[in-house]
């Protein structure tokens, strides 16, 4: 594995950060996981497996949004159908039954501390920045792609080597 040497700091207008969202666009939901943490993982496009015995599936999607610790929920139109405290004593359940048919439809940042992914059919999931230096959001991709988005520092792409 590549050795991460910093994250640098990147606008949203990023032509790397904007391809990924471009190329996401309509990708099928493939998993949905409440992370240990209390963070919510959401796999999209093709699945890609791994032979990590530690985790429940055993793939992840081609893209990943999520975050590793935080509150989220996920709403139909004005209806929390679930969130992050729903799942405090179990990571699982998959919630992917309930989200069946939906795909990535956009991203958007809510003021200065959330953002909404967007998933069809009046559906979002909901990530909330909780403090501390934790990613409010992250975007893994295709090509080694890590970007991150962290209150105070804004958008950050990992370089590798």
């Amino acid at each position: 594995m590549d050795e991460v040497l910093d994250r640098i700091p990147v606008e949203p207008t990023n032509p790397e950060l904007l391809a990924t969202l471009v190329a996401m666009q309509g990708q099928p939901l493939v998993r949905a996981r409440p992370r240990k943490g209390g963070g919510l993982a959401l796999g999209f496009g093709q699945k890609v497996f791994h032979d990590k015995r530690r985790l429940i599936d055993p793939f992840y999607g081609e893209w990943e949004i999520g975050n590793f610790l935080g509150a989220w929920r996920i709403r139909r139109g004005d209806s929390i159908l679930f969130g992050s405290l729903d799942f405090i004593s179990t990571t699982d359940v998959s919630l992917l039954p309930q989200l069946d048919g939906t795909s990535f439809q956009g991203l958007r940042q809510i003021g200065r501390f959330d953002f909404e992914v967007k998933l069809g059919f009046e559906m979002c999931a909901d990530y909330f920045s909780v403090g501390g230096d934790e990613d409010v959001i992250h975007i893994f991709g295709p090509n080694e792609l890590v970007a991150g988005y962290r209150v105070g520092c804004g958008w950050q792409l990992e370089l590798r080597r």
